[in-house]
């Protein structure tokens, strides 16, 4: 469990503090957490790539003696559910209902994470490709400071054939118009193809809140904008630049710049130890909570979890980068995908920092 004590107002930043004695005069921490708790009669569908985490910790040995390089004793390894199954467990405990649909390789090589790691309440469509491997993330880590030393994909894309592909488009269309949300995580390593990603357009009745992620794998090739007529989309600073091709305009006109091009009126903008930008009609800035950072992985897609349900409540967007950046707050005291965050950690931050 994480140790919600761990952060006071006094170790916040003087802008965080400012900021909380501004929005603690209109908001209580008693609707907060009645906002919360108003999530549960949700349902939600989650769709997106399946991606297994593992750290390995390693202890420094020092300097190779031929080599000019570090040579580490590995100590253990750890194995998280990442991806599309790291989002389904963030929102199993604040919703009544979470369906996730994701395709992974080799049944053998990821069922035992399944059992262990996902939240029961789940319930699980996996689509397997019995020829390809699942997709590792294998991060090396330095155990004194918890730094990441080096990265290894055990493949970069995962190519699903046109038999999954018919699968996943049938159970989406007989099943998409059964839920409220439908949440889209593309990392772009193959689950969400051309013919996927349009159905989930044409066919979507409720409310679609989208995540497209850049990252060392589909670097230049996986931006936003593929998507149009959505009703919530989550990214970050550099997701946001690289989509737009603009790398000096402020964060207020590239937001206002991209809900006219994706046709979105509801984004949140994720960055980093600046906190975050929630953009409905106008923007509004809100700094980070977080005093305490363990790892950042995995954060943003903690923040895309709770931050869609609250979009689809139609929550005042005062509250939704607030309630945003506490959930970050909290993940990133967490090691990788480890634990997801859940409702009673959540209520317990809240009525701490607004006291």
């Amino acid at each position: 469990m994480i140790n919600n004590w761990l952060y006071k107002v006094d170790n916040l930043s003087e802008k965080a503090r400012e900021y909380l004695n501004i929005f603690k005069n209109k908001f209580s921490s008693e609707e907060i957490i009645s906002i919360i708790d108003s999530l549960k009669d949700l349902k939600v569908l989650v769709i997106g790539d399946c991606i297994l985490d593992e750290y390995v910790f390693c202890d420094v040995m020092g300097k190779d003696e031929k080599e000019p390089l570090l040579v580490y004793n590995q100590l253990n390894s750890e194995k998280y559910a990442g991806g599309v199954l790291a989002i389904a467990n963030h929102l199993a405990d604040f919703v009544d209902k979470v369906n996730l649909i994701t395709s992974s390789g080799k049944k053998d090589e990821v069922n035992e994470l399944l059992e262990s790691k996902l939240n029961r309440k789940i319930n699980k469509k996996i689509f397997f490709d019995e020829i390809s491997p699942s997709l590792t993330k294998k991060r090396y880590i330095e155990r004194y400071t918890n730094r990441k030393v080096f990265e290894i994909y055990n493949e970069m894309y995962h190519n699903i054939d046109e038999r999954l592909e018919g699968q996943i488009t049938d159970y989406l269309y007989n099943n998409i118009k059964n839920f409220d949300i439908t949440i889209v995580s593309d990392f772009g390593h193959g689950m969400i193809t051309d013919n996927i990603k349009n159905l989930l357009l044409e066919t979507k009745n409720g409310f679609m809140a989208v995540n497209v992620q850049t990252n060392s794998g589909n670097y230049g090739y996986n931006y936003v904008t593929k998507y149009n007529n959505v009703d919530f989309v989550s990214l970050n600073d550099v997701e946001l630049r690289l989509s737009l091709q603009d790398r000096k305009s402020d964060f207020e006109t590239l937001v206002e710049k991209l809900s006219k091009q994706v046709n979105c009126n509801q984004i949140n903008l994720t960055l980093g130890k600046s906190g975050s930008l929630y953009y409905q009609g106008k923007s509004h800035r809100v700094p980070a909570f977080a005093s305490q950072i363990i790892d950042t992985e995995g954060a943003g897609d903690a923040i895309l979890s709770i931050t869609s349900l609250l979009a689809y409540k139609k929550v005042n967007p005062e509250i939704i980068p607030f309630i945003g950046n506490c959930v970050g707050a909290l993940a990133v005291q967490i090691m990788g995908n480890k634990e997801p965050i859940n409702p009673i950690n959540l209520n317990t931050f809240i009525a701490d920092i607004l006291k």
